[in-house]
């Protein structure tokens, strides 16, 4: 059984996370991005044909000097992951609400064990279900010794339940029936070099299944009981060697501790990246760019024209040197000679097909947090939600729902109990109901050009614009 098999979805969904991923990291990320798809039989990024960026088509036939030229001169505009971190930012504008008994409290400020407190962890949820549609948390418990540990034995032990999460790229491998999530496989980097200074790593894969005994025919019956088993350097998969996964009080989960978040639903099928609009049109923003870049460098600068009454022969000895733009001398042009300059004309198309660009991504924002947006409503995650919802209301939502779940989870490893009380929600409330999405999207860019604080648009969002007003007693909406 090879644990190197990757779901059909993974493979589909690989490509288009990668993608939405460079456009929200940026330009380092984009222009240096391989194209490794294959030209006739050639690796259009080998060194014979130079470097060739996934986003930036290359010439017919291939031009790796003028290519090399203009992707240096292409500026990519990180609209994407601006309106990433802005959505993130608007989210979390009001402190989300949490409910726990004080003894899980270590977890408000050290949820993963590795020192990231709660709200830290919602905020990469939120930010990777609206990146790549999808994120994974599982909740882990350090095995006690024995069958069953006493309370006074958990704290001495310092067996505390946490809370790890997973990027969609890292759950390769997975299946459900019905709803209920049967073996999920998580790729993870372990550090393999002895060199303290040195940083190898090996990809390992931590798979949890459920299994049911058998009987002497192979008749499963019983409970189902959930383990977990590493695989390392592609061993192949045991299912008789698995550890199972149990709680304080000794007893095996009938159930995998982790669940899948995702843009419209919780379910393990993957979701679409709410961002992946943005992230296309981002990116044939930065393909015009290049264009327009390389239009202004050829035609764009300063073009010499030059007549005279003298042979071509005879101009080359009176200007051996030709004639440089700008000198600081004269050129001999003869009795009858002249000059002119022409340039290319101020306006053209592809400056207007740049602000179009800017005007969609603007546009496609602004509809993320529409109420209007038709996004799903999760009814199906047992989420109660709004009359309508706008597709991050539902990222949010989504994330709310999972946070809780996993929460209850890790009281269930501590006290074999799953309280409905214990609870975290994110406020869905991004705005005031005065104010529509183009001007929360407009107030973002705002903050970024300087025009507004940070401080202003939060009274804004509280207050609406009519209640912001200057050191004169104006306010914002009359400026």
């Amino acid at each position: 059984m090879s644990v190197s098999t990757l779901h059909p979805q993974y493979i589909d969904f690989t490509p288009v996370w990668q993608k939405v991923r460079d456009a929200s990291t940026g330009q380092r990320a984009i222009k240096a991005r391989p194209k490794n798809d294959p030209v006739d039989g050639q690796d259009v990024s080998s060194t014979s044909t130079g470097f060739v960026c996934r986003y930036l088509p290359v010439y017919s036939p291939p031009q790796p000097d003028r290519y090399k030229i203009v992707l240096e001169l292409a500026r990519y505009f990180s609209m994407t992951g601006h309106t990433v971190d802005k959505l993130i930012g608007a989210a979390f504008n009001t402190k989300p609400d949490l409910a726990m008994p004080s003894y899980m409290s270590y977890l408000e400020n050290n949820i993963d064990g590795k020192g990231n407190n709660i709200d830290q962890l919602a905020k990469e949820v939120c930010r990777n279900s609206t990146i790549a549609g999808r994120h994974f948390l599982l909740v882990d418990y350090p095995q006690a010794p024995g069958e069953s540990v006493t309370a006074e034995e958990v704290k001495t032990l310092g067996l505390q339940p946490s809370i790890k999460q997973y990027i969609a790229e890292a759950v390769p491998n997975w299946d459900d029936e019905t709803g209920r999530l049967t073996y999920v496989v998580l790729a993870e980097a372990e550090r393999t070099s002895t060199d303290m200074f040195e940083h190898e790593t090996q990809v390992s894969r931590r798979i949890y299944y459920l299994q049911r005994d058998k009987d002497e025919e192979g008749e499963e019956f019983g409970d189902y009981k959930c383990k977990v088993q590493v695989v390392k350097n592609n061993a192949e998969f045991n299912e008789n060697a698995g550890d199972e996964i149990k709680n304080a009080a000794g007893e095996v989960l009938d159930y995998i501790p982790g669940v899948f978040i995702g843009s419209e639903d919780n379910t393990a099928s993957v979701d679409n990246p709410p961002i992946e609009g943005m992230a296309d049109t981002n990116i044939s923003h930065f393909q015009t760019d290049a264009a327009h870049r390389e239009n202004l460098r050829l035609h764009g600068q300063l073009t010499l024209g030059i007549t005279a009454d003298l042979s071509l022969t005879e101009w080359r000895e009176a200007n051996p040197n030709g004639v440089a733009v700008g000198a600081n001398t004269g050129y001999f042009l003869g009795s009858k000679g002249g000059f002119h300059t022409a340039s290319a004309p101020e306006s053209s198309a592809l400056p207007a097909a740049l602000l179009d660009l800017k005007a969609d991504m603007v546009s496609i924002g602004a509809s993320l947090i529409d109420r209007g947006a038709g996004a799903k409503t999760a009814k199906e995650a047992g989420i109660e939600a709004k009359e309508q919802t706008s597709i991050m209301q539902n990222v949010v939502l989504n994330a709310s729902d999972g946070i809780t779940w996993c929460l209850q989870v890790c009281e269930q490893f501590i006290s074999n109990k799953r309280p409905d009380d214990i609870s975290y929600s994110i406020s869905t409330e991004f705005f005031d109901s005065v104010i529509d999405p183009q001007m929360v999207m407009a107030l973002l860019a705002a903050i970024d050009r300087k025009v507004v604080t940070r401080e202003e648009v939060r009274d804004i969002m509280s207050n609406g614009i009519d209640g912001l007003e200057d050191p004169d007693g104006a306010t914002k909406a009359e400026e």
